[in-house]
């Protein structure tokens, strides 16, 4: 169709309208596999093993599980570590107990310390005065064994009894404040003993108690730290659960979409085929019921599909080296274009530089095509009988790439070709007419020359 052969519109003409690329069907299990390439996984060995909505919806639960036991976990670890808070205050607290009771220990040891000095003290004082009271005491004895006798019965020793009463006299009081001194002392310092021992079994049972609470306390608040360790383990375990559950979901997620699109495609490529192949049933009914003769024997016969004139024709130079593969008919803005024989559109769209352009299937392996159009007026498809409208032309020419002459025109201009088999063929032996005719306007006029 273009002015290089090279460059000429070649669509396989022998079946209808512009042939598409043969379309590659793959099987199932070459999709699976595809996709599964793609995804980075791999590919499923049977339909049993893809995943389902339900393994999704199973791996999503256990996700929220996973969240839901992370929360708790973090609940359990603040109130242990508030707990540990106060465990640590009341050790505080009784470390400070237990220095004010060894300060009391202490305190009472030196009480004990000085107690015990005295106790000496006095020992030796008892001990610097042990003659005369061993003196005192001897006599005493004597006394006691051999009293004075009384002067009714032994009127002569007189001396005697006196010199006995008056010694007596004189050492008994001494004697008795001495020996009251000293019991008193020794009660004073038996009482501050007794005392003493009381104040330190009573402070070491204090200590004990004290000391057997802060072990205790120590073995709770190392159970509570252990405990909180452990629930640190278990908050890392399970947010490595739950990360490793989300990645899962992702991916489940991703292949069933990957998996759902490609069964739209494939329902979409079945929809296009099956729809495809109904319109190819239509087109061979459609065929089918046109009457029709040998488009071979039409010749002569045809009418131009629009008035005008030629202005360039099967086989002339294009500019460009090659010859042209149809005619082109300059026409008038806005003429009607009509079907020059009987037959199915095959095509009809716009078709790269050369306009809307609509392709006739007379039937014989015959196409007949029109191209530089302005609007259609028909769909592939649809049977057109002879002389029936299929399009208008522009309002100006197209910017065909015919031959180097057109490029410039200014008239709308029509570009006609026929084909057998694929083949241009000259369509000059087809018209009834030897040129179409036309009123061109004044502007027409100097293009159409």
């Amino acid at each position: 169709m273009v002015a290089a052969k090279n460059l000429s519109f070649r669509p396989n003409f022998t079946t209808g309208a512009c042939q598409k690329a043969p379309r590659m069907k793959f099987s199932p299990l070459f999709v699976a596999a595809t996709l599964a390439l793609l995804s980075g996984v791999a590919a499923p060995a049977s339909a049993e093993e893809k995943p389902s909505p339900s393994d999704l919806l199973a791996v999503e639960n256990a996700l929220e599980q996973s969240e839901l036991r992370q929360k708790d976990l973090n609940a359990r670890r603040s109130g242990l570590l508030k707990e540990e808070e106060e465990l640590s205050a009341e050790l505080v607290a009784v470390a400070q107990r237990l220095r004010d009771g060894e300060q009391e220990v202490a305190a009472a040891a030196e009480r004990i310390k000085s107690l015990e000095a005295e106790k000496a003290k006095l020992s030796l004082d008892l001990a610097a005065r042990q003659d005369v009271l061993s003196e005192v005491l001897a006599g005493l004895q004597r006394l006691e064994q051999n009293p004075p006798p009384a002067l009714v019965v032994n009127p002569h020793d007189v001396l005697g009894a006196l010199r006995s009463a008056m010694l007596f006299g004189t050492l008994a009081p001494e004697l008795r404040q001495a020996a009251g001194e000293l019991q008193k002392k020794l009660a004073n310092l038996a009482s501050t003993e007794a005392q003493l021992r009381d104040e330190m079994t009573t402070r070491d049972n204090a200590l004990a108690g004290l000391a057997a609470a802060r072990n205790e306390m120590t073995r709770l608040a190392e159970e509570k730290r252990a405990l909180a360790t452990a629930l640190n383990i278990d908050l890392e375990a399970e947010k490595k659960k739950s990360l490793a559950l989300a990645g899962k979901a992702k991916t489940l997620r991703e292949l069933l979409d990957r998996i759902a699109e490609q069964a739209a495609r494939e329902a979409e490529e079945r929809a296009k085929l099956e729809a495809e192949r109904l319109a190819e049933e239509q087109r061979r009914k459609a065929l089918a019921a046109i009457p029709r003769t040998d488009f071979a024997d039409l010749k002569g016969q045809l009418t131009y599909p629009a008035g005008g004139k030629i202005t360039k024709g099967f086989g002339e130079d294009t500019g460009f080296g090659q010859p042209l593969d149809g005619i082109v008919i300059a026409t008038a803005p806005s003429a009607t274009v009509t079907s020059p024989a009987t037959g199915l559109v095959e095509f009809a769209g716009p078709f790269r530089s050369y306009g809307e352009m609509v392709i006739i299937n007379p039937g014989r392996d015959y196409l007949i095509l029109l191209a530089g159009l302005g609007r259609l007026n028909v769909a592939p498809g649809q049977p057109v009988k002879a002389g029936e409208p299929v399009a208008t032309m522009g309002e100006k020419a197209v910017a065909m790439a015919l031959a180097k002459d057109l490029t410039l025109a200014t008239t709308p201009m029509l570009y006609v070709e026929f084909r057998k088999n694929g083949e241009p063929v000259d369509p000059t032996t087809w018209w009834a007419a030897a040129q179409p005719q036309a009123k061109p306007t004044i502007e027409n006029q100097e293009a159409m020359r």
